[in-house]
C-alpha cells in the first residue's frame, strides 16, 4: 500500500510539473542595457566600454557588459529572479593605475563584493542568490592606486539573470509625484531679462526685453546708447554701438494692468556673455535625428510656450548638420536635413532668439559628420578659433566641449566664454552628482564672460544615448538639478524637445527668481561650504549683497555601496540650518525662491524639511 502511495505521489509530481518553477536565462547583453544604466557614459553590450572585445587577464569573453568609470546598473526584479552570475574584473585595455571594485546588492544588502582589482588580475566569479529580491544593483567603484590618468574599463563578463517563468527585469521606475511649487506669472508686466548685457563695438546688437504679463505689452526705454533702436511692440533692441563704454539705460513694459521698470547696464567693449547663456541644445533632445524642422519646432515653442518671456534665448543645433564644403570660402555647408539653413537662421533671429552651432577641430565630428576647422593641439586650436570668431563681425559666444582638462582652466577662461567641466551628462542622480556636485574646484575660473559648464539640463524627454524617454530623475532631483545649475552660474541649456514640455517641467524652467540667481550681474559661482549629516550647503553671493543658498539632501551619496541606488524607502530629512556653518552669522530675512514666498526673519538658524535628493533654495538678506 505504501509503495502504491509513493508511486502515486511521484506520478502527480511529474504530471503537475513538481514544485520546481520554470526558469529563463536572460543575458544582460540581450537587454536594452542603457535603460538600466546610471553610469557615465553608457554601458556597452558584448564589448568593453573602450569598444574592443571583453578581455580579462588575457581571456576573451563573447558575452557580457563593459562599463567605464563609476557605474550603476539598477534592475526591478519584483521577487521574480533566482540567481545572478558573472565573471568580473578590470578590462585589459583599462588604466593600470586604477583599482576597481564590484558589488552586487539586493534590497540594500551586499550579496557580493570583489575587493580591489586591477588590470591583469584573474577574473572573479559571481554567483548571487536572488530569491525574493525586489531590486538588484550592480555597482563598480573606481579609485586611483598611483599617480596617473587614463580611462578605466571594467567588465561584467558572461553576466546573466535566471528569472522565474518568463519574467524579465525592468528599469527602476521614476518614482515620485510631480509637484508644482512656483505660482503662475501675474497679469501685470514683469521684466525678466538680465540686468547687464555686453556687446562688441560695431557688431550687430540683439537684446530682447523678456517680459511676462498679459498681452499686448508696450515697450519703451530711456538712455539707450546711440545706434540702438527699440521695437515698442516686440521688445527687441537692435542696431550697432560704435563707441566703447558703459551705458545705463532704463527699460519699461506696460499693459492695461500696470507697468514694470528695470535698469539695464549695457557694456560695449571686449567682453561678451556677461551672464551665462540660457537657451536650448538639440543633442539631448534628438541626438543624430535632429533636422531643420525639429530646430524650428523648438524655437517656435520657446516663444509660444512663453519661455522667451523668462529670458530663454539660444537655439543651439549641435552635431549632424554638417554637409559638404563649398562656396567662395570652401566652408562647410548644411546637409539635406537642413535644406534652407539661412532662412531658418533669419527666422530664429526674427523671433528675438539667437542661434548656436557646433563644429570640431577633428576630421570628423562625434557623430561622424564633416569637421576639421583646424588641425592643431587643443589649446592652439581653441586660440585660433577664438581669434577667428572675434574677427567675424558678429558677437559669437565660444563654448568648448568636454576636452578641456582642469589643469588648463586659466587658458580656457582666457580664450573662451564657456567650457565643459566633465563628461557628457546622463539622466541619473549619479551623473548629475558627478557633473555638478563635484566641480567646486572650477569656481575661481567662472565669472562674467567665461562660465563653467556642467553640460545640458536633463529635464523633460531626453535621449542621452537611448530612445527619447522621460528623464529618470525624480521630481525632487529635478528641483535640485535646476537649483544647483543656477547657483553655479552655469549655462542653462534645455536638453529636451521644448514642444513636449509638460506643465511640471515648464513650471520648473520659468521661475524667474531662480533664473535671476543664475543671471545675477555679479557672476560669482556658488561655493560648496559644508556637508552636515548628508546635507550639502552651497552659497552664492549676489550683486545686491544678499546670498542665494541651496540646502541639498544628498543623503551621503557615494559613501556606501547602498547609497548609489534608489530603494523606494527614502524619507525626507528634518534639518536645522546653522547660519554660522556658512559664515553668515546674525539675523537674516529668508525667502523661499521656488515658492516665491517670504518665510520670515531668523536669528542664527533656520529649520526645514528636505526631501530625499531634494533641495531647499533660499535667499538670505542681512537685517
Amino acid at each position: 500500500m505504501k509503495q502504491a502511495i509513493r508511486l502515486l505521489i511521484v506520478f502527480f509530481y511529474i504530471v503537475s510539473g513538481g514544485c520546481t518553477p520554470k526558469t529563463t536565462n536572460i543575458w544582460l547583453d540581450d537587454l536594452k542595457i542603457q535603460t538600466f544604466s546610471e553610469g557615465i557614459p553608457s554601458v556597452s553590450a558584448k564589448k568593453s566600454a573602450g569598444g574592443d572585445s571583453i578581455r580579462l587577464a588575457g581571456h576573451y569573453f563573447e558575452r557580457g557588459i563593459g562599463v567605464q568609470s563609476v557605474s550603476v546598473l539598477s534592475f526591478l526584479l519584483n521577487g521574480k529572479a533566482e540567481q545572478f552570475s558573472a565573471m568580473v574584473g578590470a578590462d585589459d585595455k583599462g588604466n593600470k593605475n586604477m583599482l576597481v571594485q564590484f558589488y552586487v546588492l539586493g534590497d540594500q544588502k551586499v550579496l557580493f563584493e570583489s575587493g580591489a582589482m586591477k588590470v591583469g588580475d584573474a577574473p572573479k566569479k559571481v554567483s548571487a542568490n536572488l530569491s525574493g529580491i525586489q531590486r538588484l544593483g550592480l555597482l563598480v567603484t573606481v579609485s586611483l592606486e598611483d599617480e596617473g590618468y587614463g580611462r578605466t574599463y571594467s567588465d561584467w563578463a558572461d553576466a546573466k539573470l535566471v528569472m522565474l517563468d518568463e519574467n524579465a527585469p525592468q528599469p527602476i521606475p521614476n518614482n515620485g509625484e510631480k509637484y508644482i511649487l512656483t505660482p503662475p506669472p501675474a497679469k501685470t508686466p514683469k521684466i525678466n531679462s538680465a540686468r547687464i548685457f555686453g556687446a562688441t563695438p560695431g557688431n550687430p546688437f540683439l537684446y530682447t526685453i523678456a517680459t511676462t504679463g498679459d498681452r499686448p505689452v508696450e515697450f519703451s526705454s530711456e538712455n539707450l546708447p546711440k545706434g540702438l533702436v527699440l521695437d515698442s511692440k516686440t521688445g527687441l533692441i537692435t542696431g550697432k554701438v560704435t563707441k566703447k563704454g558703459t551705458y545705463l539705460a532704463t527699460l519699461k513694459a506696460k499693459n492695461v494692468f500696470g507697468e514694470s521698470v528695470k535698469p539695464l547696464k549695457i557694456v560695449i567693449g571686449d567682453t561678451i556673455a556677461l551672464t551665462p547663456p540660457i537657451g536650448w541644445n538639440g543633442w539631448n533632445s534628438w541626438a543624430r535625428n535632429i533636422d531643420g524642422e525639429k530646430v524650428i519646432a523648438s524655437a517656435n515653442a520657446m516663444v509660444s510656450m512663453g519661455l522667451s518671456n523668462h529670458g530663454w534665448t539660444y537655439i543651439n543645433i549641435d552635431d549632424t548638420w554638417e554637409g559638404q564644403r563649398g562656396g567662395k570660402l570652401n566652408a562647410l555647408q548644411a546637409n539635406e536635413k537642413f535644406p534652407e539653413f539661412k532662412k531658418m537662421i533669419d527666422n530664429i533671429h526674427a523671433m528675438g532668439l539667437k542661434l548656436g552651432i557646433y563644429s570640431t577641430p577633428w576630421i570628423s565630428t562625434y557623430a561622424g559628420y564633416a569637421g576639421k576647422y583646424d588641425w592643431r593641439i587643443e589649446l592652439n586650436s581653441a586660440e585660433r578659433m577664438s581669434d577667428a570668431l572675434k574677427k567675424s563681425g558678429r558677437d559669437i559666444l565660444f563654448s568648448l566641449s568636454n576636452s578641456a582638462p582642469f589643469e588648463n582652466a586659466k587658458d580656457w577662461a582666457r580664450v573662451s566664454n564657456a567650457w565643459r567641466t566633465g563628461p557628457d551628462i546622463r539622466d541619473s542622480w549619479l551623473s548629475l552628482y558627478t557633473s555638478a556636485f563635484t566641480i567646486d574646484k572650477w569656481a575661481p575660473f567662472g565669472g562674467p564672460g567665461h562660465w563653467n559648464d556642467p553640460d545640458m539640463l536633463i529635464l523633460g524627454n531626453v535621449t542621452t544615448g537611448t530612445e527619447l524617454h522621460p528623464t529618470r530623475l525624480t521630481p525632487d532631483e529635478q528641483y535640485s538639478h535646476f537649483s544647483l545649475f543656477s547657483l553655479l552660474a552655469a549655462p542653462l541649456l534645455i536638453g529636451c524637445p521644448i514642444e513636449q514640455l509638460d506643465d511640471f517641467s515648464l513650471n520648473l524652467l520659468t521661475n524667474d527668481e531662480v533664473i535671476e540667481v543664475n543671471q545675477d550681474p555679479l557672476g560669482k559661482p556658488a561655493r560648496f561650504v559644508a556637508d552636515q549629516n548628508g546635507v550639502q550647503f552651497w552659497a552664492k553671493p549676489m550683486e545686491d549683497g544678499s546670498f542665494a543658498v541651496g540646502l541639498f539632501n544628498t543623503d551621503d551619496f557615494g559613501k556606501t555601496p547602498q547609497s548609489y541606488f534608489r530603494w523606494g524607502s527614502e524619507q525626507p530629512k528634518q534639518f536645522v540650518f546653522d547660519f554660522a556653518k556658512v559664515g553668515l552669522k546674525g539675523k537674516w530675512k529668508i525667502r523661499d525662491l521656488w515658492r516665491q514666498k517670504d518665510l520670515g526673519e531668523f536669528d542664527g538658524s533656520f529649520e526645514t524639511t528636505i526631501n530625499h535628493h531634494g533641495v531647499v533654495l533660499i535667499s538670505m538678506i542681512k537685517i
